[in-house]
């Protein structure tokens, strides 16, 4: 198991253990190592290799675990290329993320 697995698995097991019940994940410059500026002028897929492996691994760890939900917030104004980079990068998530909220910006 790598150290980003370890990590994030132990993290759910102590917000299990909290009482939390859902995880909110920033998208720019902190799902990925980057700032897409709200708007991406480049294809969804020249992000995937962005996303940081340590969240990779915590949305996985979240997704497997049925008493947590995991939502993204940003002030993007692309929703859907925000889906698009997370099914791309979690591909044996793909179905449920499809119910994964994502909170964008509708005022940009």
């Amino acid at each position: 198991m790598s150290s980003d697995k370890f990590i994030a698995n132990s993290a759910v097991v102590a917000f299990v253990r909290r009482g939390v019940k859902l995880i909110a994940l920033d998208f720019d410059q902190t799902i990925v190592d980057i700032h897409t500026g709200g708007s991406w002028r480049g294809l969804s897929s020249s992000l995937v290799p962005h996303v940081r492996p340590c969240f990779k691994a915590l949305i996985e760890a979240v997704l497997a675990e049925p008493r947590l939900h995991v939502c993204v917030v940003t002030f993007s104004t692309q929703p859907g290329m925000i889906e698009d980079v997370l099914k791309a990068a979690l591909p044996n998530w793909y179905l449920i993320l499809s119910d994964v909220p994502l909170v964008g910006s509708s005022y940009m």
